[in-house]
């Protein structure tokens, strides 16, 4: 499983992204996704190319709006195997990897975090 840990001005200090290399697959992770979260501003790109649903949110009373890739377990079947997308539109989610904006546990606030062991952030 992914960990995120908060970005931290001391401690990533000298810390940047590297983008792939060309050729490179930066979407390999997920292909054995099914399923991720829509914001509504890619909403009129993502219908043209995945079917879309909500999913509950865990431990709240709202729901998230996902494209679906499969209904198989572990299957995404709008990429290769070697992670390159089939279709045009790549959801958000995924272009922001290994960044994600997370809830900061016990308020309302979000914070920026990385996946440190993404082979995109150095430090």
């Amino acid at each position: 499983m992914i960990q995120y840990m908060p970005i931290d001005a001391k401690l990533h200090r000298s810390a940047g992204w590297k983008s792939t290399t060309p050729g490179a697959a930066p979407y390999l992770y997920a292909t054995r996704e099914t399923a991720c979260r829509l914001v509504q501003s890619e909403l009129a790109q993502a219908v043209a190319y995945y079917p879309l649903g909500f999913r509950e949110i865990p431990g709240d009373s709202g729901f998230d709006l996902i494209a679906i890739f499969s209904i198989e377990p572990e299957v995404n079947l709008y990429m290769t195997p070697e992670g390159k997308w089939i279709v045009p539109y790549i959801p958000a989610w995924y272009r922001g990897y290994p960044f994600r904006l997370l809830p900061k546990e016990g308020s309302d606030q979000h914070m920026l975090c990385i996946n440190m062991d993404s082979g995109f952030f150095t430090h």
